[in-house]
């Protein structure tokens, strides 16, 4: 992981621990952390950074950055939750104990409409080389 993608996982955790230790914000992070288990939108994404502080030319990046890198992106946020989660552990120590959370994984999902579409013009473009595979066949 380059320095930069690190550095963007842990304003991620910042903004995800900012939250879970203020859950009137936001009160589904503080039981999304707990569980280990997240589903948010680009929206809400980007309410928890603007929340956080964070500079408002890059939470509109954030969009951008979903088109351009979507894996990228959702490493990044993926790693912020994990470590917003194990820093709530070692702030709560009963949650480790009840939740077993070591043996399960995290599992954060993201509904954005610009992941469709990037998603879907891939599709398009593997259709379109089967479809041409089996012309020539």
């Amino acid at each position: 992981m380059r320095r930069s993608e690190a550095q963007e996982a842990l304003q991620w955790c910042m903004a995800f621990t900012y939250l879970a230790f203020n859950p009137t914000a936001a009160p589904e992070v503080s039981g999304a952390l707990q569980i280990r288990r997240a589903r948010f939108s680009l929206d809400q994404l980007r309410t928890m950074r603007t929340s956080q502080g964070a500079q408002s030319d890059m939470v509109a990046g954030l969009s951008k950055r979903l088109m351009m890198q979507p894996e990228k992106f959702l490493a990044e946020v993926g790693l912020g939750f994990d470590l917003a989660h194990m820093l709530l552990q070692r702030h709560n120590p009963q949650l480790s104990e009840t939740a077993n959370s070591a043996a399960r994984p995290i599992d954060v999902e993201l509904v954005a409409p610009e992941l469709d579409q990037a998603v879907q013009a891939v599709r398009s473009e593997l259709i379109d080389r089967y479809a041409a595979g089996l012309r020539f066949n």
